[in-house]
């Protein structure tokens, strides 16, 4: 984890923010037991918190989050905390809510409405995810998933119609599972963040559709035959995509619907999304 709760004068800091100080003390914000302050002088690693060695089971030390997984959340709370903090009600990093049964990367609240993001850098199920977007549904939250941005599994290099090399949207990329139920429960499309900002410096919205492989027509003794193309399950293709600033996403709630090919269906859901009107700030 990335934050705790300082003791000196119980305020939540960022380990990453804070200077190391051995005379300080910090506690999990979840279990009130003590942690240990973890900060290199060589920055390889994020600042972050750790419980001591033998400590009992806490929910704060159990979620196997990744160096990647702590830098993109910070990323995206500096992010938006620079550019709209003085807008909003609250934004805070790490923050139990639901009662205390889920820890999302970031909580937010503006005037009007409750958001949640939640950084997918690690392999969820689709049970684990339909079940936390389930819970945010229930408790009027609505929830952004981040998937991390990889340029080359969207783009390829290939030779435009004036016989020069550019980048273009792939014709299909293969999704794993839980990008395909996120896929259907964001109606049709992914929300990325690339940590690197070597393509973009906020979300990246892409937009997908139903991948359906060639028709096929040909001749088998001496008789013609024709078959049609069939839907992927798991293999998308790209339409269109945009960078999207914080300010211009939306609140939006969508039916229960079923996921084609799948054995699931994606039930009533409160999500955070971009959609080509409206704005959140100010509404």
């Amino acid at each position: 984890m990335i934050t705790s709760i300082r003791q000196s004068d119980n305020q939540k800091v960022l380990g990453n923010v804070i200077m190391k100080d051995t005379s300080e003390s910090y506690i999990c914000e979840f279990c009130k037991k003590n942690v240990i302050h973890h900060k290199s002088d060589s920055g390889v690693r994020i600042g972050h918190f750790k419980h001591k060695t033998g400590e009992s089971y806490c929910p704060n030390q159990m979620t196997g989050e990744t160096e990647y997984h702590y830098r993109t959340k910070y990323d995206i709370y500096e992010y938006i905390n620079s550019n709209w903090g003085d807008k909003l009600k609250l934004i805070e990093i790490e923050k139990w809510i639901c009662n205390n049964t889920i820890r999302s990367d970031i909580y937010i609240e503006t005037k009007k409405s409750k958001i949640a993001i939640e950084v997918q850098a690690t392999i969820l199920t689709v049970s684990e995810i339909k079940s936390r977007t389930e819970k945010y549904t229930q408790n009027d939250i609505y929830v952004l998933w981040i998937l991390p941005y990889e340029n080359d599994r969207l783009y390829e290099y290939v030779l435009d119609d004036e016989n020069k090399y550019d980048w273009f949207l792939r014709e299909k990329v293969k999704l794993k599972e839980m990008e395909v139920y996120l896929y259907w429960s964001n109606n049709r499309r992914l929300i990325f963040w690339d940590l690197s900002h070597e393509y973009y410096n906020s979300f990246i919205c892409t937009f997908f559709d139903e991948h359906k492989s060639d028709d096929v027509e040909f001749m088998r003794d001496g008789e013609e035959h024709y078959y049609t193309g069939r839907t992927a399950k798991t293999i998308k293709s790209p339409t269109w995509e945009k960078c999207v600033n914080f300010n211009d996403m939306i609140v939006k709630e969508y039916p229960s619907t079923k996921a084609k090919n799948r054995m699931y269906s994606v039930g009533r859901r409160k999500i955070f999304t971009y959609e080509l009107y409206n704005k959140l700030l100010g509404t």
